[in-house]
């Protein structure tokens, strides 16, 4: 069946369904897309498939490290949750021609990215940031599309809380 071939990887490179998996929604169709844009082999779909995995073992590993702040993992690493936000967002606009950074935030933290930092983020110390500073240009960057959508996303809405769109849908 077509399904079956789908989930095989040997469906023809003008299908344009994603394939059905256990993968999270935010991986799928752009894992697909980019298996289909490469090869049509199974090969590829099995190997697209094989890092969306490893991705969501990271995604899944980090959510449940709230214990490792941000600011570690950039000064250990070069990156930290935001960039995997920015990342996914990025590949979605690529892929996908379109994205939500919030929802990006939402999946790559498990939940709100404001409840994560209530709940979890440490103010950092004077020795934290003064490293941060220092490693700066070991740290991952993001094309400026993305990070002009992360500032708006991140930007604090005024009038009680509600942002612009919210408060019109209220009022009527």
């Amino acid at each position: 069946s077509e399904q079956e071939e789908i989930d095989r990887g040997t469906t023809s490179k003008h299908q344009t369904r994603p394939p059905s998996s256990t993968l999270p929604e935010l991986l799928t169709t752009t894992s697909y897309k980019m298996a289909v844009e490469t090869s049509s082999s199974q090969y590829d779909l099995q190997e697209i498939r094989a890092q969306a995995y490893a991705f969501q073992q990271l995604v899944k590993h980090m959510q449940a490290r709230t214990d490792v702040q941000n600011i570690d993992q950039m000064n250990l690493a070069g990156f930290c949750r935001n960039c995997l936000s920015k990342w996914l967002f990025a590949g979605r606009l690529r892929y996908k021609g379109a994205a939500d950074y919030n929802r990006c935030l939402n999946g790559i933290y498990g939940m709100e990215y404001n409840q994560w930092k209530k709940k979890f983020q440490a103010k950092a110390t004077d020795e934290q940031m003064k490293l941060y500073k220092s490693t700066a240009s070991l740290h991952a960057s993001h094309p400026p599309e993305v990070e002009k959508a992360a500032k708006a996303a991140k930007r604090k809405p005024k009038d009680g809380g509600k942002r612009e769109g919210e408060k019109k849908r209220k009022s009527r």
